[in-house]
């Protein structure tokens, strides 16, 4: 998954698809983090790779939760 593939989305679309809290975190990381923090909601598998990442940003780790896919 690329940024390529969220470009067309609205603002409208991104409120249905972020909470408030998520887009404050979600538009302070670069593209590639975006594309990383989208892609880890895809599957419990990707989460679960993303919050064990070191590199994974801190404030988007905590936005997550691996119970929402159980």
């Amino acid at each position: 998954m690329t940024s390529e593939n969220f470009a067309d989305i609205w603002q409208d679309d991104w409120d249905n698809l972020l909470t408030p809290e998520e887009q404050a975190v979600f538009f302070r990381l670069n593209d590639e983090e975006q594309d990383k923090y989208l892609t880890a909601c895809t599957s419990y598998e990707a989460m679960k790779a993303y919050l064990e990442d070191l590199a994974s940003p801190p404030a988007a780790k905590r936005l997550l939760d691996l119970e929402s896919w159980k």
